[in-house]
């Protein structure tokens, strides 16, 4: 459960295990500068990761958008980064921010930050290396098979959200978008 505006760096995010959790947190919500209750964005979570050296990661990656005279376009970066959690992957911990949030912003408070992967970043080109030493029998090639689904998701996104951009900003204007994918076992 992840609030739905003013909230960023893993602020607010929290495992819920029942519909039952799930109201009571949203029982007490506060409201936005405008009255309006606080929205928050529902996300199944992913109970099996990909993990590497048996910790959670996720894979950031960002997208220029650019808007001149109402014509959009998008801008695929090549390269992102693989950020990593301090703890080993448990699915029963779901206190544990240090094990599910991925954030630097949660991760440099652990005691851990950095003892694995300098500031617990990878390459692509390191996770496309720890999988084929990892997983020999999948023959998966990370950028083949997983950045071009990474890049469709992106586009879908991206496309899910053009008509509500505010229209006051479409003459001329930008984004930098970071963002954030994760793998399941079955890559």
């Amino acid at each position: 459960m992840k609030p739905g505006e003013n909230t960023n760096r893993g602020n607010g995010i929290t495992v819920c295990y029942s519909l039952d959790d799930i109201k009571l947190r949203l029982k007490g919500r506060e409201r936005n500068g405008d009255g309006k209750l606080r929205t928050f964005i529902l996300q199944k979570y992913i109970e099996n990761p990909l993990l590497y050296n048996k910790r959670k990661f996720d894979l950031r990656h960002y997208v220029l958008i650019t808007c001149i005279n109402g014509s959009f376009k998008g801008y695929w970066y090549e390269e992102g980064y693989v950020r990593t959690s301090s703890n080993e992957f448990n699915i029963k911990s779901s206190k544990d921010s240090m094990i599910h949030l991925t954030n630097d912003a949660v991760q440099k408070y652990s005691p851990d930050f950095g003892k694995y992967e300098k500031a617990n970043k990878l390459s692509y080109a390191d996770l496309h290396k720890y999988i084929e030493s990892a997983f020999p029998s999948k023959k998966v090639n990370f950028f083949e098979e997983i950045i071009p689904k990474m890049k469709h998701f992106a586009i879908e996104a991206i496309k899910a959200t053009y008509f509500i951009l505010d229209p006051n900003r479409r003459t001329h204007n930008f984004e930098l978008l970071g963002l954030d994918f994760m793998i399941d076992e079955n890559f």
